[in-house]
């Protein structure tokens, strides 16, 4: 014997009939689980009754970019990317499919001389996509001027405020740390209680030094600074070409000029 089909409901909506031997009907969903009630009755009265669960994600994955900031500004061809998303999407950068441990991805990425624009593209289970442009300008021959008893210095960048002035101590240029973190990437830790700087250069290279203090460790190797770390006006002062020439930069003075001038070239 075989029993016909006579009526059905999802949910509240009533079915008479079916399609291509199927329940058919459009259901409204809401974010999130939904959850309908499938009842069927044969032309005997028989009724069958179950329950299906349907998930609506229409919400874009969470992406947060740590490293680089929109327009950063670097004088390195590599710089660090880092960020998170949600555990289960992926993550492109112009195209490429990052690796992602619990959600977090850090990497290298190669620039080119001038603007970078890096494309951040995540995309979850659903389909769901956040997009995220930051540009990043990369001067591949940097050079900047610093004026003795001067707060500004002129680069490639363009003007560069120092936040204080440079002057001279035992015969040596003396200009703020922050110069070398802001143009490197770098991380400063400072101990308060011995006065200690311990500076973290992505490339590796892990500078300690001491206010009042002319010996310094670079990469555990003791070295001495030609004169000590200051703290003026609320900044931390370094000897330019002790500190300059330890990351790789150029130093000389330049007579007709007046100035002291730093250069950075990679290749």
């Amino acid at each position: 014997m075989i029993l016909i089909f006579a009526k059905g409901f999802i949910g509240e909506t009533e079915i008479t009939s079916l399609v291509d031997g199927k329940l058919r009907t459009i259901v409204l969903l809401e974010e999130g689980e939904n959850v309908f009630s499938v009842v069927v009755y044969d032309e005997a009265g028989n009724r069958t009754e179950k329950n299906i669960s349907i998930r609506l994600d229409q919400t874009p994955p969470e992406l947060i970019i740590e490293k680089p900031q929109s327009w950063d500004k670097t004088i390195r061809k590599y710089i660090v990317v880092t960020g998170y998303t949600e555990e289960t999407a992926e993550v492109t950068l112009n195209g490429k499919r990052l690796p992602l441990i619990d959600g977090l991805f850090t990497l290298q990425y190669e620039c080119s001389p001038g603007v970078n624009a890096l494309e951040f593209i995540a995309t979850d289970k659903a389909g769901n996509v956040t997009k995220q442009i930051n540009p990043v300008q990369y001067y591949k021959d940097f050079w900047v001027e610093f004026t003795i008893g001067q707060q500004v210095a002129t680069s490639a960048m363009g003007n560069m405020d120092l936040g204080s002035a440079v002057f001279i101590q035992d015969s040596n240029t003396m200009v703020p740390l922050a110069v070398f973190t802001d143009l490197l990437g770098c991380t400063i830790e400072f101990e308060s209680v011995f006065q200690i700087l311990t500076i973290t250069d992505p490339e590796g290279i892990v500078i300690q030094a001491q206010i009042g203090n002319n010996t310094i460790t670079v990469n555990d190797e003791k070295k001495q600074l030609p004169t000590p770390p200051v703290i003026r006006n609320g900044r931390t002062f370094v000897p330019l070409r002790f500190l300059a020439e330890e990351f790789g930069f150029t130093v000389q003075y330049i007579k007709e000029k007046n100035v002291v001038k730093m250069e950075f070239h990679e290749d």
